[in-house]
């Protein structure tokens, strides 16, 4: 994290702005097309196909992907901020 936060005082706001990028390229979800009879569903994955679940479930993934995406980050900003 150190190495992100210096990144942020020597590229300012192009860090800030290829890092927030990468956050909301991972966050970014994609709709699952409806069955043809929703109605045979279970409960199960009504609850999981529902947007508020769908959501949570892409927040959690791109918590988890910080690992990933820091040192993404870290490579693309220098190569941006040409």
């Amino acid at each position: 994290m150190s190495k992100l936060q210096e990144l942020f005082k020597k590229y300012g706001k192009i860090g800030i702005g290829v890092h927030l990028s990468i956050y909301a390229a991972t966050l970014a979800e994609r709709d699952v097309q409806a069955d043809a009879n929703p109605e045979e569903r279970s409960w199960l994955a009504k609850a999981l196909t529902s947007s508020g679940s769908s959501f949570a479930v892409a927040f959690l993934c791109t918590k988890a992907l910080l690992p990933v995406r820091v040192p993404l980050t870290i490579g693309i900003t220098p190569v941006v901020a040409r």
